[in-house]
């Protein structure tokens, strides 16, 4: 429920670095930062999805037509 917005550069490599912590009284989950190299396109949107259900996955997806595509030219640093 949690998000946020980022105009980012175009046709360019940058790096992009993010945690996640959650806290609902009795616990707190976290993911340690992760580091990734990433090419985004011009006009197009983008999400990054931290998944803290199975071991702190980050997951880049391109929006197209409607529905969410994995990136798969991401690169973990």
């Amino acid at each position: 429920t949690n998000f946020g917005e980022f105009k980012v550069p175009a046709d360019r490599p940058i790096v992009v670095q993010m945690t996640y912590g959650y806290n609902d009284g009795h616990r707190y989950e976290s993911c340690p930062f992760g580091t990734f190299k990433v090419n985004f396109e011009e006009n197009k949107d983008y999400a990054l999805i931290m998944n803290t259900n199975s071991a702190c996955r980050y997951e880049f997806y391109e929006y197209k037509n409607g529905k969410a595509i994995r990136m798969t030219n991401v690169e973990k640093l």
